[in-house]
C-alpha cells in the first residue's frame, strides 16, 4: 500500500463481554511494519555474510514457533481461547 512510503499501521481489537455491547478499540502504534520489519533481519544476514556476526539471531525453530502461534490464534478464534502449549 503506497509503496515505498507505506501507510500508517493500526491495531484494532474487540473484546466481547456478556451484558455489554461489543466495542472496537484502537491502539496507537509507532513506526511501520514495512519496511521496518525487515531492517533488523536483513542487517543480521548481511553482518553474518560479511563475517562480523558468527551466528544468525533467528532460526528455523523460530519460524516453527511463529506458525504454532498463528495456528493457536485460528483455534482461539474458533473456540474462544487456546494456549499455544495445547498444540504440542
Amino acid at each position: 500500500m503506497n509503496y515505498p512510503q507505506g501507510v500508517g499501521d493500526a491495531f484494532e481489537y474487540c473484546v466481547r463481554e456478556e451484558g455489554y455491547e461489543p466495542e472496537w478499540k484502537t491502539v496507537a502504534l509507532e513506526g511501520s511494519w514495512y519496511p521496518e520489519a525487515f531492517i533488523g533481519t536483513m542487517a543480521s544476514v548481511q553482518r553474518h555474510k560479511e563475517g562480523s556476526d558468527a551466528t544468525l539471531p533467528t532460526s528455523v525453530e523460530d519460524v516453527i514457533y511463529t506458525m504454532e502461534c498463528v495456528e493457536a490464534a485460528y483455534l482461539a478464534s474458533a473456540r474462544g481461547g487456546v494456549s499455544p502449549q495445547t498444540l504440542k
